[in-house]
């Protein structure tokens, strides 16, 4: 049992690096980015879909940095604050140079999210 919860241990470390380091990426490479997730993320109740998630948010005024959450799910999905800042950080880090991304998360694939750039 002693070695179970200090793997447990080990693994939740691990999940917290790798986001953290997404986040460092994503800051690196796309500061308006990292902007536009701080601010649509502090949502905890959004859901899929919604005016909220489709309009989304701009990150620094001057750019042209936007990020959304389009999506057809029936009936609409909650999207954990969690899950919000790990998925977008993820999507920045390992997209283009300037951070844009498009993925599909959710219950059957029904959520798309968008980092666009321009």
């Amino acid at each position: 049992m002693k070695l179970s919860l200090s793997l447990l241990a080990l693994a939740g470390f691990a999940v917290t690096t790798v986001t953290a380091d997404d986040g460092t990426k994503c800051s690196n490479k796309a500061p308006s980015v990292v902007n536009a997730i701080g601010k649509f993320c502090q949502k905890t109740n959004m859901v899929v879909p919604s005016k909220y998630a489709t309009g989304g948010m701009m990150g620094y005024a001057g750019k042209q940095t936007r990020i959304s959450i389009t999506g057809n799910c029936g009936p609409a999905q909650w999207v954990p604050q969690e899950y919000c800042f790990k998925q977008f950080y993820h999507m920045c880090a390992t997209g283009t140079s300037s951070g844009t991304s498009a993925k599909r998360y959710g219950r059957n694939g029904c959520q798309t999210w968008l980092i666009g750039n321009g």
